[in-house]
């Protein structure tokens, strides 16, 4: 049953919370069942001791593996006395107690407890009351614990101690293979669908993962995944830890990725703008290119394949990656290959400029009154001009919009060999777009994605297909979190209301 969400202000915050009655009661995180040890208690240290008509649970995972995110868990008990929880490491070892007098309901909130390393969470004497054990949030005026959407950040830590270096899943077994890794136990919700890093190359079509439990022991083998567009998309039908290969020499330790499929195009906030059934046409280089089945990690189809997964439009795109405004020998141009694209479009996006500055190419200048006469397209300037006379001409009375990149390192400020610097190009190419009253999007000076800072270059620019992060290329989340939201506005804006 798909699920669908309504929204709630709690604590005087508004949260999107799984409908099924506005909750959703989960056994430990990743749906782990719980277990009951019937006849024991939880002392002080933390140590399971025989007591008559005491009850306590085994160590719930409050955590997952990987302890990348604060999980905010909260656990529902009903306490007959006085009782000890006890929060335990990622290997089952004590860290601390605590205890409660309070008697009835009680809610555990385990961000606010002593759970800076800890991975599991065990409470005794209980009344047999099996706790509510739920990752959301807490309205303490009704007693009511809300499932909201989960964090949809990357469930892979790259500093596990847990990953196996030069190991692989192969058919039915792990065996030993240099230039491949396998992650620590991830943990996926039974239903939810995920996906997660895998280039082809070096693999082919097709490869396998493992179910483990929490503590990576393997359970079964999943053969035969067929890999899509660089990905692997799976689902599993019960809440379990998943084991994952990690190709070094394609990824690398760090730049592997997992999270759920429906990371951004959730089927909570159905689309309903004026880009529904819309047609865009986009040219440019790799930013704008989807590199689909290549040797990059996944960009998720770049901001075209991602902005048709949102609206339900269609598109096609003739970027690709190199590609230049300019004419230049050998290379694709969006100058001469706008006569390429379809003729029939509802709007058009082009991109551009940042291989012209690699590639040395003459700045050039343009004249801010002269629309016909002779222009130099093995200039930027004279190659833009060109492109947007061209654009107007074949597609009159429809949108046409310019992409400026963001920030990419060691770019902004260096001259190349031309003598001119990325921000001297954008100048120039803001004063072309002005001049044929094309809009453009500025993602240079304002579209929040800065390569020149580590934790956004790290974060957000792992779409190399050998260097991570490489400072200019975004990866799905790159997209999803800066071009995509800025384009469909810009998009929308322009689409007229009776189209």
């Amino acid at each position: 049953m798909a699920k669908t969400f309504s929204r709630h202000i709690v604590n005087g915050e508004e949260f999107l919370v799984r409908d099924e009655q506005a909750r959703q009661v989960l056994n430990g995180i990743a749906n782990v069942p719980v277990t009951w040890i019937q006849g024991k208690y939880i002392d002080e240290n933390g140590n399971y001791i025989s007591y008559v008509n005491s009850n306590a649970t085994d160590k719930i995972p409050i955590m997952d593996p990987a302890g990348i995110n604060k999980r905010n868990i909260y656990i529902k008990v009903k306490i007959n006395s006085a009782a000890y929880i006890a929060y335990y490491d990622k290997n089952g070892t004590l860290i601390s107690t605590e205890t409660t007098q309070e008697t009835g309901d009680v809610v555990f909130e385990t961000e606010t407890k002593n759970t800076q390393e800890a991975y599991f969470v065990a409470i005794t004497n209980l009344t047999g009351f099996t706790p509510i054990i739920m990752e959301g949030v807490y309205d303490s005026n009704i007693g009511q614990i809300y499932d909201v959407i989960p964090n949809k950040n990357n469930l892979y830590d790259p500093n596990d101690s847990r990953i196996q270096e030069g190991k692989f899943i192969d058919w039915n077994r792990v065996m030993s293979l240099d230039g491949f890794a396998i992650t620590h136990p991830i943990p996926v919700k039974a239903g939810i669908s995920y996906t997660y890093t895998q280039p082809a190359a070096g693999i082919g079509n097709t490869t396998q993962y493992a179910v483990c439990d929490a503590f990576g022991n393997v359970k079964a083998f999943r053969t035969d995944k067929q890999i899509i567009n660089d990905t692997i998309t799976f689902t599993e039908t019960e809440s379990c830890y998943v084991l994952l290969n990690i190709p070094l020499n394609t990824v690398g330790r760090k730049w592997f990725k997992i999270c759920e499929t429906s990371i951004f195009n959730s089927n909570y906030t159905p689309y309903t703008g004026k880009l529904v059934g819309k047609k865009i046409l986009y040219n440019g280089d790799s930013i704008a290119e989807s590199r689909k089945g290549s040797s990059f990690s996944s960009n998720g189809g770049g901001y075209p394949e991602l902005i048709k997964n949102i609206t339900g439009g269609t598109y096609e795109n003739r970027a690709v990656g190199g590609g230049t405004l300019a004419v230049k020998a050998d290379r694709h141009n969006v100058c001469t290959d706008i006569e390429n694209m379809s003729s029939t479009g509802d709007l058009i996006c082009l991109e551009g400029g940042i291989n012209d500055y690699w590639g040395n190419i003459p700045l050039g200048d343009f004249s801010e009154s002269d629309f016909t006469g002779t222009v130099d397209n093995t200039t930027v300037c004279g190659a833009l001009e060109s492109i947007l006379r061209q654009a107007i001409n074949k597609w009159p009375g429809k949108p046409i919009v310019f992409v400026i990149v963001h920030k990419i390192t060691d770019t902004a400020w260096a001259r190349n060999s031309a003598g001119y610097n990325f921000a001297e190009e954008r100048e120039k190419m803001i004063g072309i777009c002005e001049k044929y009253s094309i809009p453009y999007l500025d993602m240079w000076a304002a579209g929040g994605l800065n390569a020149y800072m580590e934790v956004l270059n790290e974060g957000y620019l792992n779409g190399g297909a050998s260097v991570h992060p490489d400072g200019c290329h975004p990866d799905v989340n790159g997209y999803k979190k800066y071009y995509v939201p800025r384009l469909i506005a810009l998009f929308e804006s322009l689409i007229p209301f009776d189209d």
